[in-house]
């Protein structure tokens, strides 16, 4: 710990939530693009909180 650059380990906790909230996103997406029909994605994606919505492509 004594080799440890100040502010690297608040930096990797900021990495660590970016790639959590990018997994997060990607699951969303495959579960909304795995949906069968355009009107079900679409059903499915008013559900979704607004932000979420941003990345239906529309």
């Amino acid at each position: 710990m004594k080799d440890v650059k100040p502010g690297s380990l608040t930096a990797k906790r900021f990495v660590i939530l970016f790639l959590q909230q990018m997994i997060q996103d990607a699951e969303v997406w495959l579960r909304l693009k795995s949906l069968p029909s355009e009107e079900e994605q679409q059903s499915a994606l008013t559900v979704l909180n607004p932000t979420l919505q941003q990345f239906s492509g529309k």
